[in-house]
């Protein structure tokens, strides 16, 4: 089973590790991420004010953080590979991110974990691709150029952290444990599916569109996974040789 992509983080997953934390000697937030107190007895309602303030400012990208501009994201490759199905995107082009929406934050801190809901009200997708294999019983195989449309996309991710010593030094590793997506409506055009056969390929991509909640559910987990392992290498890069400290104040 393989799941992979070459992919950026929807941005909020970024501001939001920024925002939960005090503000860091040695390292200061850019002026539009206002941090939070761990003492803040409102701590939840505070990084969701503050995040959601900061959201058109990271849109634009900002790179004293590293961060690429979000809409359009370019994507290199996305792959799922998994049941019987081999999918390959590639030089994906992403619209829409900059309507997201933080829904709600949860900081819990006791068990040093955070939880993040977004919504994105649509994102259009755009991509080269190679199929061969199955899916809800239908044979696919192609090679061409499709178009994908997510409606209501809600994305929620649970990230542990906790500090490990280095030297001497306490730095922070957060871990993603888990990223779920709902999906409201699910649209998919795939030109030239078995060699370009008019027929079978509009049939084709009729049936994939009236049936798109299995769709969903067949092929979802496989993106899912891939998803979570996006946050993971953003974290990963995010935290790096960053003191525990510096990241959450006492």
């Amino acid at each position: 089973m393989c799941r992979r992509v070459c992919y950026a983080l929807p941005l909020p997953m970024l501001l939001l590790l920024l925002c939960a934390a005090h503000q860091a000697r040695g390292r200061d937030l850019p002026q539009y991420l206002k941090a939070c107190s761990e003492k803040d007895s409102n701590l939840n309602e505070c990084a969701l004010k503050n995040g959601r303030a900061a959201i058109p400012y990271l849109v634009k990208g900002d790179p004293s953080i590293r961060l690429l501009p979000m809409d359009p994201q370019q994507i290199t490759e996305m792959v799922v590979d998994d049941k019987g199905l081999k999918f390959i995107m590639r030089d994906i082009v992403v619209l829409g991110q900059a309507n997201v929406q933080l829904q709600d934050v949860r900081v819990l801190l006791k068990e040093r974990r955070l939880e993040i809901d977004l919504f994105f009200p649509m994102l259009d997708m755009s991509f080269k691709y190679n199929v061969s294999g199955k899916v809800l019983v239908l044979p696919l195989d192609g090679s061409g150029t499709g178009t994908m449309k997510l409606e209501n996309l809600t994305v929620s991710y649970i990230i542990n952290y906790e500090p490990f010593n280095k030297g001497g030094t306490d730095y922070m590793k957060a871990t993603v444990v888990d990223s779920r997506v709902e999906v409201g409506h699910l649209t998919i055009n795939l030109q030239n599916l078995f060699n370009g056969d008019k027929f079978l390929g509009e049939n084709t991509n009729k049936v994939l569109n009236e049936n798109w909640k299995a769709l969903v559910e067949e092929v979802g987990p496989a993106m899912y996974e891939s998803d979570r392992a996006i946050a993971q290498n953003l974290v990963d890069t995010l935290f790096d040789g960053v003191p525990y400290r510096k990241v959450v104040l006492e």
